[in-house]
């Protein structure tokens, strides 16, 4: 989803340039004036040369030093602009315009809290400039105070409820709130006030996308693209419609499209990694994988030592993690590939996977520490999520994989198996949600939907989901006659040494894709993972097959249309029956 584009200064608003205290004699009156002209039709050099030959004359002519700020704003120079419309300001601190444009500088340069604090001081000065509550909004929107930024679009379109921009910018956040049929109506109400609004087409067609009405999502960025051939991002997220379509070609053309317009474009290249790698393509997927660092939403690379190229003999080798825990536990596959090639390995992990990785990797003199502890100076270091493009850069390198590869606590293994006394044939483990904020709803079920499955009177369900989910196992004794067993004494969300314990006390384990899943398959148990059609669905489960090369003991169900688990479930009933006759 784009960022909410900034309500930048109506240049028209210069004609009547002000005389007061910054007077420009007739003649420089006029260079002003034919200086907006050109600045309104796109002519930025000549535009720009007169501000310069104004400011020659008149060097404290802060209508020139503002408008040459705007320009400079315009061409990504941004500390430039910040320089410049301060200088306006310093010499006019009371016009409003000025603190406006302000603040969208600093906003280019994510310096969100200053540019609210221009924007209010534009409103403090002029309480009904909409422009100046738009782009509060939007300063808002970026610090995540979304309700407030709500709020401040909403002021922005009661005072000015012409402005396709205001529209436009509600829509990209009643989106983030989950609000997709209200985004819809924005965006609609933008493209009706301005019908060649390129950018609300495309924010249009992520908002259908994300009610996986993806062949109208798929029409409204090619609308886009026809009206602006040169828009990269509307064909980043055309690809990203098509690879939900399981159109890999033209979603990989596309990426290619959106890279040749815009060389920089750290998305369209990741997401490309994404659509190789989910297709078995490792070589070409893992390098363009390292362009997950220039995403903006990333967290910025730590560079604690020289970066490892995968071949170097290094006395001391720092594998750092990334992401979440799930990603921890599914990259560290590869920990013991790196080994071969330091004296020492040193691998910081979240808190709860320390005592399992511990057991796991410490025998072979892999250390493990906490990754919010201070870490030691190393010769090298490598992000767990670069190891690929080293050790899995083929479908062959997986062949020599370690499966499996971490080892659950013997003693608290037998303490839970002698916990679990139910007249089940099979011990069942059960996760069914995923927590993951964008799309967790995407790679989740609900009780009731598995209840095909938990009806078998066979098999003893254990509860391996973490969160408070006492209210729907309540609701499905009531309405199915169905109890999960819980384990009291492990807390499946900050115990996951007791997780992994408890999932290798059972027989086999049902989850969709989230932790649960890659302890499971880490762990080597047998491993029923649910997943999505299309979107919410991670790279690493890759397509078209019902097996993982990553966790050989795994068996992949699929949604066979979007959003509909019904099948699925049908293939998952089987395989539990099949299991158990065996």
């Amino acid at each position: 989803m784009a960022m909410p584009k900034p309500n930048r200064t109506k240049l028209s608003s210069h004609r009547k340039v002000t005389k007061a205290k910054n007077f420009v004699n007739a003649q420089m009156q006029q260079r002003l004036q034919h200086a907006v002209a050109y600045h309104q039709r796109g002519q930025l050099k000549a535009a720009k040369a007169l501000y310069e030959e104004i400011l020659q004359v008149q060097p404290n002519c802060a209508d020139a030093l503002h408008l040459l700020g705007v320009i400079a704003a315009q061409v990504r120079q941004a500390h430039v602009a910040i320089d410049l419309i301060g200088q306006s300001i310093q010499i006019n601190p009371i016009n409003a315009t000025y603190h406006n444009s302000l603040g969208n500088a600093l906003r280019d340069l994510k310096r969100s809290e200053e540019a609210l604090a221009s924007f209010d001081r534009a409103i403090a000065l002029h309480p009904k400039f909409a422009q100046a509550f738009s782009n509060r909004g939007n300063a808002l929107q970026d610090l995540k105070r979304l309700e407030e930024a709500l709020a401040s679009y909403d002021r922005a379109i009661v005072l000015q409820p012409e402005n396709a921009e205001t529209h436009n910018n509600r829509g990209v956040l009643l989106k983030d709130l989950k609000g997709l049929e209200e985004a819809l109506t924005s965006f609609d109400r933008a493209i009706a006030l301005q019908p060649k609004y390129a950018e609300a087409y495309s924010n249009r067609g992520n908002a259908l996308r994300d009610l996986m009405r993806l062949d109208e999502a798929l029409a409204n960025y090619d609308r886009a693209i026809a009206l602006r051939p040169d828009y990269a991002e509307g064909y980043f997220n055309r690809g990203n419609a098509l690879q939900d379509l399981k159109r890999l070609e033209e979603a990989l053309t596309s990426y290619d499209h959106a890279i040749a317009l815009q060389p920089d474009y750290a998305e369209a290249y990741l997401h490309k990694s994404y659509a190789l790698l989910s297709f078995g393509n490792f070589e070409k997927g893992w390098k363009l994988h390292e362009w997950r660092w220039l995403k903006g939403e990333r967290t910025a690379k730590r560079q604690l030592a020289t970066d490892w190229d995968g071949q170097t003999k290094s006395n001391s080798l720092l594998v750092l993690p990334e992401q979440g825990v799930g990603d921890e536990i599914f990259y560290s596959s590869m920990l013991l590939d790196a080994l071969p090639f330091t004296n020492t390995l040193t691998v910081p992990v979240d808190a709860r996977l320390v005592a399992l990785f511990e057991r796991s990797f410490g025998p072979y003199g892999v250390r493990i520490v906490d990754r919010n502890s201070e870490i030691s100076p190393h010769q090298h270091q490598i992000y767990m999520g670069s190891l690929g493009q080293h050790f899995r850069a083929s479908v062959e390198s997986f062949e020599s994989a370690r499966s499996p590869y971490l080892k659950a606590c013997s003693d608290r293994r037998a303490m839970l198996r002698s916990q679990l006394t139910g007249s089940g044939n099979l011990i069942c483990g059960l996760s069914w949600v995923s927590k993951n904020e964008k799309v967790g709803e995407k790679k989740s079920l609900s009780l009731n939907d598995l209840t095909p499955v938990l009806s078998d009177p066979g098999v003893q369900f254990v509860n391996l989901q973490y969160g408070d989910t006492s209210e729907e196992q309540a609701w499905l004794q009531k309405t199915a006659g169905v109890s999960l067993t819980n384990v009291d004494s492990v807390d499946n969300f900050k115990d996951l040494d007791g997780l992994a314990a408890l999932i290798d006390v059972c027989d086999v384990v049902i989850t969709v894709s989230n932790t649960t899943a890659h302890l499971a398959g880490a762990l080597g148990k047998p491993v029923f993972v649910m997943l999505p059609y299309s979107s919410g669905l991670f790279w690493y489960w890759h397509q078209n097959r019902s097996d993982s090369p990553w966790y050989p003991t795994a068996k992949l169900f699929r949604q066979k249309t979007s959003g509909d688990w019904c099948g699925a479930i049908d293939d998952l009933k089987r395989a539990l029956q099949q299991l158990m006759q065996s």
